[in-house]
């Protein structure tokens, strides 16, 4: 196949898979959000450095966007909510933080591709999006491993950012101001 057929292709499987996401579950992401002290974000992998990109994005917007595994994050209270990407939902590191967030009265917010997982348990919202994660063999797309999974998380994420916009009314010079000026 040729670059134009693979990307095409690529982008008809974004289009299955984001259109396939329930808007409750997203409306109750951002209220969560918009609720929250501060927001924890936390994933591994390239599933995990699409998490930290929305954490950036979510500063820009002046809320407290914290990376779980940053050496400055304080500790989570039942006034924060803790958001989880992994494909599987089955990451043991990331099960422990959804197990200690939920016990400390966090809302834990997961977006994986398994409507039941063991984060899910642990979880007040989970949103699914209908991808193979990286062990699946099922032919369900033709790029490897978790990459259809981790490519919609970003598109989730940015229209997250989008809604949370217009809840709190942020523009696009606002979250510029915010942007680090140190690059």
């Amino acid at each position: 196949m040729s670059f134009h057929e693979y990307t095409d292709a690529i982008l008809k499987e974004l289009v299955k898979s984001i259109s396939s996401i329930k808007d409750q579950g997203m409306d109750d992401i951002t209220d969560y959000i918009v609720m929250a002290r501060n927001v924890y974000c936390d994933g591994f992998g390239k599933s995990g450095l699409v998490v930290n990109s929305f954490a950036m994005r979510l500063s820009q917007m002046g809320l407290n966007a914290l990376i779980v595994s940053g050496c400055t994050t304080t500790a989570i209270t039942n006034r924060d909510v803790l958001i989880i990407g992994s494909g599987s939902g089955e990451t043991p590191g990331l099960i422990e933080h959804a197990k200690r967030a939920s016990e400390l009265g966090a809302k834990v917010i997961l977006v994986t591709t398994q409507k039941k997982s063991s984060i899910g348990v642990f979880s007040d919202v989970v949103v699914v999006i209908p991808a193979p994660d990286k062990a699946s063999k099922s032919g369900a797309s033709i790029q490897p491993m978790g990459t259809l999974f981790e490519q919609s998380l970003g598109i989730l994420f940015d229209a997250l950012v989008l809604m949370l916009m217009d809840k709190k009314s942020v523009t696009i010079e606002e979250m510029y101001r915010n942007h680090n000026n140190l690059e």
